[in-house]
């Protein structure tokens, strides 16, 4: 069996049956998403594994290059620049924005 083409997919929902395998709940229609490609286990290929685009974006370390993400060209605008922005911070948008004031009162575990 061969390698996918890329390892994420990138589209708006074409129905409301998909859900995020992240946080568990329904994928809207017209939602943006983003699809995890993993070996299909009941037909020789490939199929996506579908998490609402935020839930992802949440995550550190998913998106290495938007070499990677299959569709990025026929996004909107913005949902393009989400994608741009999380690889140029290297993760999470939330994750870079702490002030050193702020870490200095951090509690430390």
């Amino acid at each position: 069996m061969a390698n996918p083409p890329k390892p994420w997919k990138a589209e708006y929902a074409k129905s409301a049956r998909s859900s995020c395998k992240t946080c568990k709940s329904v994928i809207s229609k017209e939602a943006f998403r983003l699809g995890k490609m993993v070996t299909a286990t009941q037909f020789d290929g490939f199929m996506p594994m579908w998490n609402h685009a935020d839930c992802i974006l949440r995550k550190a370390n998913q998106i290495k290059s938007t070499d990677d993400v299959e569709g990025i060209e026929s996004l909107r605008w913005e949902d393009q620049q989400k994608i741009r922005n999380y690889l140029e911070s290297g993760g999470p948008s939330n994750a870079k924005n702490v002030s050193p004031q702020a870490m200095e009162y951090a509690i430390e575990v």
